[in-house]
């Protein structure tokens, strides 16, 4: 069978991208919308077999007759409404359009144990090896692997059978990091995050008179690049700097253009892989300088290939940049202000396991506030959520980027934004 690249919606709802047998089945005739990524609008597609990780999970290999007998009942005792009191319609009252009493904490969590969510091995094994040929850069593949892709596969599968429900706001899927550990994502692709001295920068602080509007995406405009990604390495904070200052030059110049990270972290005195940086660093780093190369003559080689030697030539310099840069106070409502009048800001975030296994929706989680680990931009924003462009590719997330619910610190989004104006 020939893999396409594609993307679904069943119903209404989305999903992400995945990959999809070329078959026919018409159980699912009419049911299911797909969208080609590579061009060809004109194949005939339908599901044999999806990565959604629960879609057509619990009934769907069940018999009517099965699933009558085993999930509903016929011994329902009719009521005896002569004994009920009524309740009669009131004309006076005033209705909402929708109502949700879940939101309003009155309604408690679905029983699992009815939804007979069950993973057999052989799932996971076939799951296992879409993985294997979907990310074909993981490594050191054993049965120890595969154990940590099952415990996760399982995580994510219960997480979006509840989110399907309401429970969550977002969903997981699997991804690169499906067969590690928390504690192995956690230490190859986050780092320590040294303090910024916010007492030494220019504050920003809101002005109560500038009307800002609901949402904003700077991707819409032209002045945010393509996701870049980080590999195992905690450069976070030199992708998320460049970030800023590519976006700063495109809104200045009216084009955009890719600079070095690599520039960066090469003549960053003492940085390695495994020691973080942040914003502050990096400015004074392109100061020292004289300015930043493009990416193409710079290009980024990190992670196992780091050497630590600068390798910058001023001849190529394609933009000088100062230390000055900008901290944004008045919280989040501060922040959506700056974002709107000045552009993407830089910030420092908390990344747990949730966070690691993120897919879609707007990533709303009360154990997301321990230490920062992990710097990103914030490019956008809409009702209810922060936009961030993050560095680990377009595999993760949504193409990149993940929706932060907004207003609530989530993840400490709000503890250390700065700007920087200081590009030419």
């Amino acid at each position: 069978m020939e893999i396409v690249q594609a993307t679904i919606s069943i119903g209404h709802q989305w999903l992400p991208e995945h990959q999809l047998r070329n078959n026919t089945d018409s159980r699912y005739s009419g049911k299911i919308t797909v969208k080609l990524l590579n061009g060809n609008t004109e194949a005939k597609l339908a599901v044999v077999h999806t990565l959604y990780y629960g879609c057509f999970r619990g009934f769907t290999d069940m018999t009517s007759r099965e699933f009558l007998a085993k999930y509903t009942t016929t011994s329902l005792m009719p009521l005896d409404f002569q004994k009920v009191r009524p309740s009669q319609l009131n004309v006076s009252v005033s209705l909402t359009d929708t109502v949700d009493w879940r939101s309003l904490g009155k309604v408690g969590p679905i029983n699992k144990n009815q939804a007979n969510l069950q993973i057999s091995k052989q799932e996971i094994s076939l799951q296992y090896q879409l993985f294997l040929e979907t990310y074909p850069q993981r490594q050191h593949v054993n049965k120890y692997r595969e154990s940590v892709f099952a415990e996760n596969y399982r995580k994510i599968a219960e997480h979006n059978w509840e989110a399907e429900r309401g429970i969550y706001t977002y969903t997981m899927g699997v991804n690169a990091f499906t067969d590690m550990t928390s504690k192995e994502f956690l230490e190859k692709f986050t780092t320590k995050m040294p303090t910024i001295d916010i007492q030494k920068l220019r504050p920003f602080q809101l002005n109560v008179s500038v009307t800002v509007p609901d949402s904003l995406d700077w991707r819409s405009l032209g002045k945010v690049g393509p996701i870049k990604n980080q590999g195992q390495c905690g450069s976070c904070w030199a992708f998320a700097t460049v970030a800023i200052l590519e976006s700063r030059l495109a809104i200045k110049r009216g084009s955009y253009r890719s600079l070095s990270e690599q520039e960066i972290i090469d003549c960053t005195d003492g940085y390695t892989c495994a020691v973080g940086g942040n914003i502050q660093m990096a400015l004074k780093t392109l100061n020292r300088l004289g300015g930043i190369e493009a990416d193409s003559d710079y290009p980024y080689i990190s992670g196992d290939k780091h050497k630590n030697q600068c390798a910058y030539q001023s001849v190529k310099t394609v933009a000088q940049v100062g230390t000055s840069y900008i901290n944004v106070q008045d919280g989040e409502s501060g922040m959506q202000q700056s974002v709107y009048m000045n552009g993407p800001l830089y910030v420092h975030v908390h990344v747990n396991e949730n966070f690691q296994h993120y897919r879609s929706g707007v990533f709303s989680d009360q154990n997301c506030d321990q230490q920062i680990n992990h710097a990103v931009s914030i490019v956008g924003y809409g009702p209810g959520y922060w936009l961030i462009r993050n560095s680990w590719d377009t595999w993760w997330g949504e193409q990149g980027y993940i929706r932060l619910a907004r207003d609530q610190n989530m993840c400490r989004i709000s503890v250390y934004p700065v700007w920087t104006d200081d590009i030419n």
